[in-house]
């Protein structure tokens, strides 16, 4: 397990620092209209006290308010990657996902960009949780050592996931036909985050306002 730094902030506060990335309040809004989480990815601006400014890959997880007792747990948790396939077989995915108390909390990978930088000395990243009227900011600080075992996990899942998984190769006829029938019961405490990426338009997706 790596080093994971925490810092708790009000929400006025973390739209100040991640402004101009991110409308943090109108999406927290907006994207949890019909779901419980959604995440979104991006390479955030540092402003530093001396007057230099860094860049930081950063992932954005958004929670309904309900969740918020939670959300101390899966801030301090690192992030588990595996493959999963959908109930009817025929996709498979690989996910990232921190564990809190009593949820699971799951992103998608292929959703989060180039998330870490092998040629940094310090491969750090930001997780920010968004719950209500709170920010948790989590600095994961792997070694360079693990966060080259992270990287190689997560392309050993991405070999057999995503556009390279091949369901009628591996599966025959009479089983996919009985997934497809079967009833789905989704497992209890996990939640897979809604993937949302920001483009030219997000002020109005997001319904964020214009001013001229």
């Amino acid at each position: 397990m790596y080093k994971i730094d925490l810092e708790v902030l009000s929400l006025a506060q973390a739209e100040h620092r991640y402004y101009s990335e991110f409308p943090l309040r109108h999406a927290l809004n907006n994207l949890l209209i019909d779901a419980l989480a959604a995440s979104s990815f991006a390479s955030t601006t540092l402003r530093h006290s001396l007057g230099f400014v860094s860049q930081r890959n950063t992932i954005f997880i958004f929670l309904r308010e309900t969740l918020l007792p939670e959300v101390p747990a899966l801030a301090r948790s690192n992030f588990f990657e595996y493959n999963d396939h959908s109930p009817d077989l025929l996709k498979n995915w690989t996910y990232m996902e921190v564990r809190g108390e009593h949820i699971r909390v799951r992103v998608y990978a292929e959703s989060v960009g180039h998330l870490i930088d092998l040629n940094d000395d310090k491969p750090e990243f930001d997780v920010v949780y968004l719950c209500g009227p709170l920010v948790f900011v989590s600095t994961h600080k792997p070694s360079a050592e693990q966060a080259e075992e992270m990287m190689c996990s997560l392309q050993g899942c991405g070999i057999s996931a995503g556009v390279n998984y091949r369901p009628y190769a591996l599966w025959s006829d009479e089983v996919l036909a009985a997934a497809v029938q079967r009833r789905h019961v989704s497992r209890h405490g996990l939640i897979t985050a809604q993937p949302y990426e920001p483009d030219a338009d997000w002020r109005n997706k997001l319904g964020f306002p214009y001013y001229s």
